[in-house]
């Protein structure tokens, strides 16, 4: 009986921990978005004024890559981290059609980490 207990209480655990690994990886993809989202409409006409908002975006993306490495397969990271360095330097160059493109781009590409990593019923069963 004791040992019965011990298990549900080991499985209890896992599962909380997943869910709570689901939310905080959901919740930084989300930010992230947001962030690509606002710099993108501060530098839609004149990509030169958001060259500052995207490389704080691609700094705190690159604090969240080293959680998010753990859990998403490194390929796919690594595809969002050329999408940040292209649109930073398309930003710098002040390139406004690669700026948006790599803008639009990058959004997607957060969105599918989003939907790959989320625990959602029809990813699971």
């Amino acid at each position: 009986m004791k040992s019965g207990y011990i298990a549900f209480l080991l499985f209890l655990t896992l599962t909380v921990g997943v869910f709570a690994n689901a939310f905080f990886i959901h919740r930084a993809l989300f930010v992230c978005k947001n962030e690509v989202k606002a710099f993108t409409k501060a530098g839609q006409n004149e990509p030169s004024l958001a060259v500052q908002d995207c490389e704080l975006a691609f700094e705190k993306w690159k604090k969240r890559e080293k959680y998010l490495s753990f859990f998403i397969h490194r390929k796919e990271i690594a595809a969002v981290d050329l999408l940040y360095r292209q649109t930073l330097a398309a930003a710098k160059e002040n390139m406004a059609v690669d700026f948006l493109t790599f803008s639009e781009g990058l959004c997607a590409g957060l969105e599918q980490l989003d939907n790959m990593s989320s625990l959602r019923l029809r990813y699971l069963f």
